[in-house]
């Protein structure tokens, strides 16, 4: 007599159990491969940045593109201040010698709004 829940009673033979978990074991095995060929890709070509092979490359590239990004802030945040200070000189109607402090007061707002996120 079988047991509540065997494979005769679910219509599973066990031969199709085992082909079934042999098949899902292939496809694991599978994909494992794929994922490390594609991560050797990967880091290949970061290796190849670099002078014969080496971590110098990968590094350069790193920090050059940390640079780009650091200064196309600097421009977008020049811009802003640049803005906020043109509507604050147009609020009291460019009157006046407020330029800079349209500038000052525009530069803290600026800064307060993307390091504080207000």
């Amino acid at each position: 007599m079988e047991k509540s829940g065997s494979f005769s009673q679910s219509g599973i033979t066990r031969e199709q159990a085992g082909a079934e978990g042999l098949r899902r074991t292939d496809f694991n095995a599978n994909l494992r491969q794929r994922m490390a060929a594609d991560d050797a890709q990967y880091h290949t070509e970061k290796l190849a940045l670099g002078s014969q092979g080496s971590h110098e490359g990968w590094i350069k590239a790193e920090e050059a593109g940390a640079a780009s990004n650091a200064a196309m802030s600097a421009e977008a945040r020049h811009e802003m201040i640049s803005v906020a200070a043109y509507y604050l000189a147009e609020k009291r109607g460019f009157a006046g010698q407020g330029a800079c402090d349209d500038w000052m007061k525009a530069e803290a707002d600026i800064d307060a709004r993307l390091h504080g996120g207000t």
